[in-house]
């Protein structure tokens, strides 16, 4: 029988989930809430920072690297920022509690100014180079949503307000994230239980009890026709994204968007059926590749590719064409069955990859509440209904709920879907 994925809650609010795991070291990420759906207006781009000074020990670092991987990356999403580490197995709990020590490390005046300046380089690096995904990202975001969630590495904004961002900011704005309430840490690997309570309450623990930050409600605008938003730019190509924003799903309706992509577009798939229609057997795109992305309250579906400004209406024509196979209830059981067990080898291989599996834990719990058991992916996927896949894509897919943001030598174009 399959083990179960142990979830626990420390004296202080901090929640852990647990997943005994076969392999030589112990990987792990811890989130909080935070980001620009948590932050004032004043604040904006102050998590950002606040993730470089909460991992800028140098002593710290040294333990950790001692003892195995130590910190891997550290990233600022939307509503989160978080950080990935590992140790090897043997030194699982010495690692963690090094961690604790890198996470909470005093910070002065002189390191936020330092850390300032390091930011400053970092937007301005980002910023000089062109980033066309960015763009469709940021036009989807303004268009799709009554806000924007900055998701997309749309930094623009964070470095206009990076001068005027203070250590007195930052001073009270950490003990709102750093708290137990406000966070989540996911390990996975082969701990002692008991070990790892005893060292986790004598660090993590210690946090104050605090509380979850709100977030900013950023309801999606109502879209009842295609609708298109375009941005010229000195660019030979015309870079496209067609999205499909929904609300917030049960697991159920997020997992038959899954395999749907994996059907229509999942990028490490070459016998995809855009990736063969579009590109294979008409040479429209170099790669074409559908995904869906989540917040904790709306997320999309989505289409991304690059092709020459006259390709634009053929390819949108086939993806019309292959998506009404799902939205009209077509697509026949033997295409399904074959999504189906693509989607279920796909989660059955993710058991190698630790990283992958925490990350999926986390967002989990953050965004839903509850975990699931990674042994239990691929029959969840195996256990899937083709009616349930079409009335999902019926309800989220059709074309008057299509965004198309373009970006590039796109102004007289006029698309259709």
């Amino acid at each position: 029988m399959a083990k179960k994925v142990r979830v626990r809650t420390l004296s202080n609010g901090l929640r852990v989930i647990f997943y005994n795991y076969n392999i030589d070291w112990v990987q792990g990420i811890l989130l909080n809430r935070a980001g620009p759906r948590v932050e004032q207006p004043e604040e904006l781009g102050l998590t950002h920072i606040f993730e470089h000074l909460c991992a800028r020990n140098a002593k710290a670092h040294f333990e950790m690297e001692n003892l195995g991987e130590g910190l891997e990356n550290a990233y600022t999403g939307g509503e989160d920022v978080s950080y990935w580490f590992s140790f090897l197995k043997r030194n699982a709990l010495a690692g963690i509690e090094s961690f604790f020590r890198l996470w909470t490390a005093p910070v002065t005046v002189e390191d936020f100014e330092r850390e300032r300046e390091v930011l400053q380089i970092e937007y301005a690096e980002r910023n000089s180079v062109a980033n066309p995904g960015a763009v469709l990202y940021d036009l989807l975001m303004r268009t799709g949503w009554q806000g924007h969630p900055l998701r997309f590495d749309d930094t623009l904004l964070w470095h206009r307000n990076l001068s005027r961002l203070t250590y007195e900011q930052f001073h009270k704005f950490r003990p709102r994230i750093n708290c137990g309430n406000n966070t989540v840490l996911v390990l996975i690997g082969h701990i002692p239980i008991r070990k790892l309570m005893e060292v986790l309450e004598r660090t993590f623990g210690m946090l104050p009890v605090g509380h979850r930050p709100t977030i900013k409600s950023r309801p999606l605008k109502k879209i009842s026709r295609f609708t298109v938003v375009k941005k010229s730019g000195e660019l030979d190509l015309a870079y496209c994204l067609l999205a499909f924003p929904f609300p917030k799903l049960k697991s159920r309706s997020r997992r038959a968007l899954e395999l749907i992509s994996g059907h229509l577009g999942d990028s490490e798939h070459f016998s995809s059926a855009l990736f063969q229609k579009v590109r294979e057997d008409r040479s429209l795109v170099y790669s074409i590749f559908t995904d869906t992305f989540r917040f904790s309250d709306s997320g999309a579906f989505y289409v991304f590719w690059v092709c020459p400004p006259k390709n634009v209406q053929p390819v949108l024509d086939i993806i019309r064409r292959e998506m009404r196979g799902w939205v009209n209830g077509k697509i026949s059981a033997v295409e399904f069955e074959r999504a189906r067990h693509v989607l279920a080898l796909k989660w059955e291989s993710s058991q190698h990859y630790s990283d992958y599996i925490v990350g999926e834990l986390a967002e989990e719990l953050t965004f839903g509440g509850k975990v699931s058991n990674p042994r239990l992916w691929a029959k969840t996927a195996r256990s899937m209904r083709r009616s349930d896949a079409i009335e999902v894509a019926r309800r989220y897919l059709k074309p008057n709920q299509a965004l198309l943001t373009m970006y590039g030598k796109v102004g007289n174009l006029r698309p259709r879907f």
